[in-house]
């Protein structure tokens, strides 16, 4: 198995322990946690590696810390895949499985009435702006439910460590001549309570989508 599964996971109660249960049902791919200064701490039973923050880092610090952790270990490819139960794991082996020649697996959310407005227009204009910037269509570019080639990852310089690492990757790693595809997934919402500061983080993109220019 050339591939991994990297959970970032702050505090995301019982979800995560179903999530796992239900990939280990349909895949035996190796699956990292990473508790990002969880209170109390993740502990699990069920043959899963696990690294901790000490305190709460951020999903992109994370994140960052599983690509270099699958790197060392010899592993080709990441699957990252939310905590918080909003990813369907019955996709899993749709990922795993797409041909290896693609460099990133995007999950692509159907944009129904279960999203909420306001996340449902901040994500067509972000995913707009990112598709104009790198020439390439990106249909949501905030799913986290996605595929990595590791080796894309040599050489470059990743600075953000909160949720838009998931765009600087994009900005960053892809262009005209990268191969990817997208994954239709469905869309999840419970009652979940979102770690997403609206205001701040969009200015936080809007930040990093100018500054993406003096690159």
């Amino acid at each position: 198995m050339n591939k991994f599964i990297i959970i970032p996971a702050y505090s995301p109660g019982n979800a995560i322990n179903n999530l796992i249960i239900d990939i280990q049902e349909l895949s035996d791919i190796p699956i990292l946690v990473i508790d990002d200064g969880s209170i109390p701490k993740l502990n699990f039973n069920n043959n899963i590696t696990l690294i901790r923050n000490d305190e709460n880092m951020g999903k992109g610090f994370s994140l960052k810390k599983g690509f270099e952790w699958g790197i060392e270990n010899g592993f080709k490819f990441a699957i990252t895949i939310d905590a918080d139960g909003q990813h369907s794991p019955k996709l899993i082996n749709d990922f795993i499985r797409l041909n290896d020649d693609v460099d990133f697996v995007f999950g692509c959310r159907d944009f129904s009435s279960k999203m909420p407005f306001h996340r449902k227009l901040s994500n067509i204009i972000t995913s707009k702006l990112i598709s104009l910037r790198i020439l390439k269509d990106i249909k949501d570019s905030q799913c986290g439910y996605r595929r990595y080639k590791l080796s894309s990852f040599s050489n470059i310089d990743l600075k953000e460590n909160g949720f838009q690492l998931e765009s600087e990757v994009i900005l960053k790693l892809i262009n005209k001549n990268t191969k990817i595809e997208h994954i239709l997934i469905p869309t999840i919402y419970g009652e979940e309570k979102s770690s997403i500061n609206n205001i701040k983080d969009t200015l936080k993109f809007i930040s990093l989508y100018f500054r993406s220019f003096t690159w």
